[in-house]
């Protein structure tokens, strides 16, 4: 059973993201069609340097990044074991998320008509939960709400030699 609480996720360090950018120009994020199929298509942050670093695999030359957060956000913070489920398919998950928020925002959700990310993007919502099923939590900044975040590189990782 999902549950949700709300919160806010206050300003400063929250975490670490991998990528394959030096520099973080949140605009770079407006730049890809949305695709009404990901209701996860987000900016995601692991709470932990292992939960990011399981990410520097998908690029060529990965970059490791400390995420600061520029002024504080609504959250969701989603637990349940469907969620940590690599077998469930991500949009059966989003609808499980949506069926599980408090009235008021699962029907604010549904009238934006967007996916899950994209609409709690536009209510200022992010989303934090589980990244898999051995404790890893990650969020997920909407990318509407990517200009609210800075981030510092750490480590350049160098080139993936199994790229």
């Amino acid at each position: 059973m999902i549950t949700i609480e709300r919160s806010i996720l206050k300003k400063g360090h929250i975490g670490f993201k991998v990528s394959n950018y030096q520099n973080f120009d949140y605009k770079c994020t407006w730049r890809t069609p949305i695709d009404v199929t990901k209701p996860w298509a987000g900016f995601y942050i692991g709470t932990t340097e292992d939960v990011a670093d399981g990410y520097k695999d998908d690029y060529q030359h990965p970059y490791r990044h400390a995420v600061t957060l520029l002024q504080d956000l609504d959250i969701i913070i989603c637990t349940g074991p469907e969620l940590a489920n690599s077998q469930i398919p991500g949009m059966a998950k989003a609808e499980m998320v949506t069926e599980a928020l408090p009235d008021d925002l699962k029907d604010a959700v549904r009238k934006q008509n967007k996916p899950l990310m994209d609409a709690l993007g536009e209510l200022g919502f992010c989303y934090q939960g589980p990244h898999d099923d051995e404790g890893g939590i990650e969020i997920v900044i909407p990318n509407k709400l990517t200009h609210l975040v800075s981030l510092k590189m750490k480590i350049d990782f160098g080139v993936n030699k199994y790229f």
